[in-house]
């Protein structure tokens, strides 16, 4: 995880003799809060070694950094991470400089944007395939409340099939109902519906009844039409 990032290190490999040594300073000066060492490793610090070996503003902000990202002192805060389905820590923010880690990211990148892109497709053609299913039942609906309304049904619903039920629900009531569940458990249903409201089925009937001139005589005026034009000609 720490790999090639040297901020982590205590002591990076390849480092040696003067490097290593302002790393190591540089180290101290960025994950321990005490500017001077303990009292009782009894070792005197003079205000000019105190002043050389005092962290700078940016040593600071790398420690506080360095204390977001992983705890303070040996402590780790993995139990607060959380892992996202590409094996990525989600909700943080770090800074890689690593070829490798870096490589490793934006394979998860590109892995995040085609499961994305994957998920939105699936999202649409159900919500295309839900349009088009409540499209039919709006459509079978008029057609099943002439029947529940006929001699032979004569407002039985248990005559009804499952799919006429649910479009009687659905464009009547506004409730939808699964053309899945058992039939019982849909007539109840709609039969609950028709309980509570028991005028508005009538109603769609007079209105549907009322429709049927008006939609008969519209074809009839158009063939009229066609008729004074054939004289014409």
């Amino acid at each position: 995880m720490t790999h090639g990032l040297t901020t982590f290190l205590l002591k990076p490999p390849g480092l040696t003799g003067g490097a290593l040594f302002a790393h190591m300073v540089a180290f101290r000066a960025r994950h321990s809060a005490q500017e001077r060492p303990s009292t009782f490793l009894a070792v005197e610090m003079t205000e000019e070694q105190a002043a050389i070996l005092a962290p700078t503003i940016q040593d600071l902000s790398v420690q506080a950094i360095l204390k977001d990202a992983g705890g303070a002192g040996a402590t780790k805060k993995l139990a607060q991470r959380k892992l996202n389905n590409t094996g990525a820590i989600t909700n943080h923010c770090g800074l890689q400089n690593h070829p490798e880690r870096v490589k490793k990211l934006l394979a998860a990148l590109e892995l995040t944007a085609s499961l994305a892109e994957i998920s939105a497709l699936a999202k649409a053609t159900k919500a295309q395939g839900k349009c088009k299913a409540d499209t039919e039942l709006m459509d079978l609906a008029p057609a099943s409340l002439v029947k529940l309304n006929s001699e032979k049904v004569n407002g039985d619903v248990t005559k009804l099939s499952k799919k006429e039920i649910c479009a009687v629900s659905f464009r009547f009531f506004g409730c939808m109902y699964k053309e899945a569940n058992p039939k019982p458990v849909l007539v109840l249903g709609l039969q609950g519906l028709i309980g509570a409201q028991p005028a508005v089925l009538p109603a769609a009937a007079l209105a549907a009844a009322a429709a049927a001139p008006a939609a008969a005589a519209a074809p009839a005026a158009e063939g009229s039409d066609n008729d004074e034009e054939d004289e014409d000609w």
